[in-house]
C-alpha cells in the first residue's frame, strides 16, 4: 500500500498507519485490541503512559478520554465531545 499524505513533523517513535493521533494535546496510540472473557478491551498509550485492558465505556489517563467501541482491530474513543478512531497495526 503507498501513502500520498506527506507529515512534516514525525516524531522517531510515531508508528504510523493511523495507530496513533495527537488528541488533546497528547499522542494516543492503540497499542493492540483483544478479547477478555468475550468483551473486547484495548491496549493504548497516552504519551508514553500504557493502559491496559480498557473496556468499551471506561475512561483512561484520568477521564481525559473514554473508549466508546471496538470493530476489529479499530477502536473509536472520545475526547470531550470528540471522537476519534485509530486502528492497532497488527503484526501478528
Amino acid at each position: 500500500s503507498t501513502s500520498t499524505s506527506v507529515s512534516t513533523s514525525v516524531a522517531p517513535s510515531d508508528p504510523g498507519g493511523g495507530s496513533s493521533q495527537v488528541v488533546g494535546g497528547k499522542t494516543v496510540v492503540l497499542l493492540s485490541v483483544f478479547s477478555n472473557d468475550g468483551q473486547p478491551v484495548v491496549q493504548v498509550e497516552v504519551d508514553g503512559q500504557v493502559f491496559n485492558g480498557i473496556g468499551i465505556g471506561e475512561t483512561f489517563d484520568g477521564g481525559r478520554y473514554e473508549l466508546r467501541s471496538v470493530s476489529g482491530d479499530c477502536a473509536t474513543f472520545l475526547y470531550g465531545d470528540e471522537s476519534f478512531t485509530l486502528c492497532a497495526n497488527s503484526t501478528k
